[in-house]
């Protein structure tokens, strides 16, 4: 049976798609979504990977040229400059899915060459962020408020309120956002989580 190039190219695609597929659905839910529970964050991940995909798709079977790659890459940017403040780890995960779609779109002829990069992706995902590899910390946003803000220069105080008012030894913190009418402020903290705790 002969195959012209559309066929090629068709054939091509479909495996290109299929490879993307399941490597996205092994990070987004198999490491990412069992390991965090975040349905939101796992669906961005997911639906940035399918756009990205089919742009670069796009892209490279047209002559648009690279300014639309630089394009889109600006966007991201703009997208992320005004969206609400974003976990480094979130982040991470975010430009794996990312780099997912682009890995899978390009076309690379060494199909191998694909498979090792999907792999090396999904298994840094996998160990690197590992309860067993490294501590099993937690992220937490906090609302501390008082009479006054004065506190806010002191880490010491901080941690001294969060201590007190959740029970939680902070590993790092850092102020998200200071509300002076309100007197509150939103501190975000990282700290071990033992086991058998439940906060």
């Amino acid at each position: 049976m002969d195959f012209n190039n559309t066929d090629v190219l068709s054939l091509i695609f479909l495996r290109n798609i299929v490879t993307n597929l399941v490597a996205l659905s092994i990070f987004c839910y198999v490491i990412f979504f069992r390991r965090y529970h975040d349905k939101e964050a796992a669906t961005t991940f997911a639906l940035f990977n399918i756009t990205l995909f089919a742009i670069v798709t796009i892209v490279i079977r047209t002559n648009l040229g690279i300014a639309i790659g630089f394009g889109l890459f600006a966007l991201l940017s703009i997208v992320r400059l005004r969206s609400e403040a974003i976990k480094m780890l979130h982040l991470s995960y975010f430009f794996g899915s990312l780099s997912l779609a682009v890995i899978n779109a390009v076309g690379v002829t060494d199909y191998l060459l694909v498979i090792i990069c999907n792999l090396l992706i999904l298994l840094g995902a996998w160990i690197i962020n590992h309860p067993n590899i490294l501590p099993n910390s937690e992220n937490l946003e906090i609302i501390l408020g008082g009479k006054n803000l004065n506190f806010i220069s002191n880490e010491a105080e901080i941690r001294e309120k969060i201590k007190e008012f959740c029970g939680i030894d902070a590993t790092t913190l850092n102020i998200v956002t200071v509300d002076v009418a309100r007197k509150k402020v939103v501190v975000n903290i990282t700290y071990t989580k033992h086991n058998g705790d439940t906060t």
